[in-house]
Protein backbone atom coordinates (compact mmCIF):
# COMPACT_ATOMS: atom_id res chain seq x y z
CA UNK A 1 0.00 0.00 0.00
CA UNK A 2 1.07 3.65 -0.95
CA UNK A 3 0.41 6.51 1.00
CA UNK A 4 -0.65 9.99 -1.33
CA UNK A 5 -1.42 13.07 1.33
CA UNK A 6 -2.41 16.15 -0.85
CA UNK A 7 -2.74 20.09 0.90
CA UNK A 8 -3.27 23.63 0.60
CA UNK A 9 -1.07 25.75 2.61
CA UNK A 10 -3.37 28.46 2.73
CA UNK A 11 -0.87 31.05 2.65
CA UNK A 12 -3.23 33.56 4.62
CA UNK A 13 -3.30 31.52 8.12
CA UNK A 14 0.06 30.93 8.68
CA UNK A 15 2.01 27.70 10.90
CA UNK A 16 3.44 26.29 7.83
CA UNK A 17 6.28 24.30 9.17
CA UNK A 18 4.17 22.72 11.71
CA UNK A 19 1.91 21.65 8.57
CA UNK A 20 4.21 20.35 6.43
CA UNK A 21 5.48 18.09 8.88
CA UNK A 22 2.49 16.96 9.91
CA UNK A 23 1.18 15.61 6.91
CA UNK A 24 4.33 14.34 6.07
CA UNK A 25 4.15 11.66 9.07
CA UNK A 26 2.96 8.07 7.14
CA UNK A 27 3.24 9.53 3.91
CA UNK A 28 4.90 8.48 0.77
CA UNK A 29 4.56 11.02 -1.70
CA UNK A 30 3.27 14.54 -1.01
CA UNK A 31 1.41 17.42 -2.95
CA UNK A 32 0.91 20.96 -2.01
CA UNK A 33 -0.15 23.48 -3.28
CA UNK A 34 -0.32 27.55 -2.76
CA UNK A 35 3.18 27.55 -1.13
CA UNK A 36 3.80 30.87 -0.42
CA UNK A 37 3.65 32.45 3.06
CA UNK A 38 2.09 35.63 4.59
CA UNK A 39 4.54 38.05 3.62
CA UNK A 40 4.03 36.52 -0.68
CA UNK A 41 7.22 34.69 -0.45
CA UNK A 42 7.89 30.57 -0.94
CA UNK A 43 7.48 28.21 1.52
CA UNK A 44 10.41 26.10 1.28
CA UNK A 45 9.32 22.60 1.25
CA UNK A 46 12.89 21.28 1.23
CA UNK A 47 14.04 23.28 4.05
CA UNK A 48 10.82 21.90 6.03
CA UNK A 49 11.35 18.27 5.58
CA UNK A 50 14.87 17.86 5.40
CA UNK A 51 17.48 15.38 3.52
CA UNK A 52 14.50 12.68 3.89
CA UNK A 53 12.81 14.25 1.11
CA UNK A 54 13.32 14.88 -2.14
CA UNK A 55 11.02 17.96 -3.04
CA UNK A 56 10.48 19.16 -6.45
CA UNK A 57 9.68 22.97 -6.37
CA UNK A 58 11.05 26.01 -7.37
CA UNK A 59 11.93 28.46 -5.10
CA UNK A 60 12.50 31.78 -7.64
CA UNK A 61 9.12 33.36 -6.19
CA UNK A 62 6.07 32.74 -5.05
CA UNK A 63 4.20 31.95 -8.00
CA UNK A 64 6.18 29.72 -9.07
CA UNK A 65 7.11 27.57 -5.43
CA UNK A 66 2.86 28.02 -5.13
CA UNK A 67 2.87 23.95 -6.23
CA UNK A 68 5.59 21.22 -5.23
CA UNK A 69 6.07 17.79 -4.69
CA UNK A 70 7.66 15.62 -2.43
CA UNK A 71 8.80 11.86 -2.22
CA UNK A 72 9.96 10.27 0.53
CA UNK A 73 13.50 8.53 0.08
CA UNK A 74 13.56 4.93 0.89
CA UNK A 75 9.96 4.79 0.78
CA UNK A 76 7.13 3.05 -1.28
CA UNK A 77 7.08 5.67 -4.26
CA UNK A 78 10.46 5.85 -6.15
CA UNK A 79 10.98 8.79 -8.73
CA UNK A 80 11.85 7.87 -12.45
CA UNK A 81 14.81 10.52 -14.08
CA UNK A 82 12.57 10.94 -17.55
CA UNK A 83 14.59 13.91 -18.75
CA UNK A 84 11.85 14.41 -21.48
CA UNK A 85 8.76 14.90 -19.27
CA UNK A 86 8.26 19.13 -18.90
CA UNK A 87 8.44 19.23 -14.44
CA UNK A 88 6.26 22.58 -14.62
CA UNK A 89 3.78 23.72 -17.24
CA UNK A 90 2.27 27.47 -16.40
CA UNK A 91 -1.64 26.93 -16.75
CA UNK A 92 -2.38 30.56 -16.56
CA UNK A 93 -0.72 34.17 -16.57
CA UNK A 94 -0.94 36.47 -13.74
CA UNK A 95 -3.98 39.11 -13.82
CA UNK A 96 -5.69 41.25 -11.29
CA UNK A 97 -5.30 39.66 -7.74
CA UNK A 98 -3.95 36.33 -9.18
CA UNK A 99 -0.90 34.73 -9.78
CA UNK A 100 0.27 32.82 -12.39
CA UNK A 101 -0.35 29.38 -11.83
CA UNK A 102 1.50 26.02 -12.68
CA UNK A 103 0.91 22.30 -12.86
CA UNK A 104 3.60 19.93 -11.33
CA UNK A 105 4.41 16.78 -12.81
CA UNK A 106 6.89 13.53 -11.55
CA UNK A 107 7.30 10.60 -13.24
CA UNK A 108 6.93 8.08 -10.77
CA UNK A 109 6.80 4.24 -9.80
CA UNK A 110 4.67 2.13 -7.02
CA UNK A 111 4.59 -0.82 -6.14
CA UNK A 112 1.49 -0.89 -9.18
CA UNK A 113 3.43 0.44 -11.20
CA UNK A 114 4.95 3.54 -13.27
CA UNK A 115 2.39 6.32 -12.81
CA UNK A 116 2.86 10.45 -13.35
CA UNK A 117 2.04 12.18 -10.21
CA UNK A 118 0.42 15.62 -10.77
CA UNK A 119 -0.58 18.94 -8.72
CA UNK A 120 -2.15 22.01 -9.54
CA UNK A 121 -4.16 25.11 -8.18
CA UNK A 122 -6.76 25.94 -10.76
CA UNK A 123 -7.26 29.87 -10.52
CA UNK A 124 -11.41 31.15 -9.55
CA UNK A 125 -13.75 31.83 -12.13
CA UNK A 126 -13.84 35.12 -11.27
CA UNK A 127 -10.60 35.61 -12.50
CA UNK A 128 -11.42 34.75 -16.27
CA UNK A 129 -8.65 32.11 -16.18
CA UNK A 130 -10.25 29.07 -15.13
CA UNK A 131 -11.46 28.25 -18.50
CA UNK A 132 -7.47 28.52 -19.22
CA UNK A 133 -6.11 26.71 -16.89
CA UNK A 134 -8.94 23.38 -17.70
CA UNK A 135 -7.59 23.08 -21.49
CA UNK A 136 -4.40 23.00 -20.31
CA UNK A 137 -4.58 20.50 -17.63
CA UNK A 138 -6.98 18.76 -19.29
CA UNK A 139 -4.40 18.45 -22.25
CA UNK A 140 -1.71 17.86 -20.18
CA UNK A 141 -3.81 15.09 -18.60
CA UNK A 142 -4.99 13.08 -21.99
CA UNK A 143 -0.96 13.46 -23.34
CA UNK A 144 -0.01 11.53 -20.54
CA UNK A 145 0.26 7.98 -21.02
CA UNK A 146 -0.17 4.81 -18.51
CA UNK A 147 -1.42 5.81 -15.24
CA UNK A 148 -2.23 8.96 -13.33
CA UNK A 149 -2.44 10.73 -10.47
CA UNK A 150 -3.31 14.46 -9.78
CA UNK A 151 -4.01 16.30 -6.70
CA UNK A 152 -5.95 19.71 -7.21
CA UNK A 153 -7.57 22.62 -5.51
CA UNK A 154 -9.61 23.06 -8.42
CA UNK A 155 -11.62 25.64 -7.43
CA UNK A 156 -14.78 24.44 -9.13
CA UNK A 157 -17.15 20.75 -8.18
CA UNK A 158 -14.53 18.19 -8.26
CA UNK A 159 -17.76 16.12 -10.33
CA UNK A 160 -17.57 19.08 -13.39
CA UNK A 161 -13.17 19.22 -12.70
CA UNK A 162 -12.88 15.57 -13.47
CA UNK A 163 -15.36 15.22 -16.23
CA UNK A 164 -14.35 17.91 -17.79
CA UNK A 165 -10.61 16.67 -17.43
CA UNK A 166 -11.94 13.07 -18.24
CA UNK A 167 -10.38 11.16 -15.57
CA UNK A 168 -12.54 8.52 -14.68
CA UNK A 169 -12.49 8.42 -11.05
CA UNK A 170 -12.06 11.26 -8.53
CA UNK A 171 -12.49 11.58 -5.07
CA UNK A 172 -13.37 14.86 -3.23
CA UNK A 173 -13.81 17.56 -0.69
CA UNK A 174 -15.19 21.01 -1.26
CA UNK A 175 -12.64 22.39 -3.83
CA UNK A 176 -10.06 20.12 -2.79
CA UNK A 177 -10.06 16.93 -5.35
CA UNK A 178 -8.13 13.60 -6.15
CA UNK A 179 -8.38 12.34 -9.44
CA UNK A 180 -6.88 9.28 -10.62
CA UNK A 181 -6.49 7.36 -14.18
CA UNK A 182 -7.59 3.23 -14.56
CA UNK A 183 -4.94 1.19 -14.00
CA UNK A 184 -5.24 1.78 -9.72
CA UNK A 185 -6.44 -0.95 -7.49
CA UNK A 186 -7.87 -0.78 -4.35
CA UNK A 187 -7.90 2.91 -4.07
CA UNK A 188 -9.21 4.34 -0.78
CA UNK A 189 -9.36 8.14 0.09
CA UNK A 190 -10.16 10.44 2.96
CA UNK A 191 -9.98 13.97 4.09
CA UNK A 192 -9.52 15.40 7.31
CA UNK A 193 -9.23 18.96 9.09
CA UNK A 194 -5.70 20.22 9.79
CA UNK A 195 -4.49 23.44 11.47
CA UNK A 196 -2.63 25.89 9.27
CA UNK A 197 -5.27 24.98 6.13
CA UNK A 198 -8.63 26.49 5.44
CA UNK A 199 -9.24 23.08 2.93
CA UNK A 200 -9.59 19.92 4.30
CA UNK A 201 -6.14 17.58 3.78
CA UNK A 202 -6.58 14.27 0.98
CA UNK A 203 -5.03 10.86 1.71
CA UNK A 204 -5.07 8.33 -0.91
CA UNK A 205 -4.27 5.22 -0.23
CA UNK A 206 -3.55 2.94 -3.18
CA UNK A 207 -3.12 -0.90 -3.27
CA UNK A 208 -4.55 -1.04 0.26
CA UNK A 209 -6.67 -4.65 0.70
CA UNK A 210 -10.38 -4.14 1.04
CA UNK A 211 -11.11 -5.37 4.63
Amino acid sequence: MTVYRGVNMAWQMGGDPTLVRLVAVGADALVFVECRTKDNEPIDIRGILGPGWWVGQNLTNAALSGTAIAIRKGGKVKRRRLAALRRLVQVSGPGRDVQARYLRSVPICDDQGNATLFGVHIPLASTGQQGEAFGVVTDTWRATSGRKLLFADCNTRPAGFAADVTAPHFAGDGVMVWLWSYGWENVRSHWRTRKGSDHKVGTLRAGERPQ
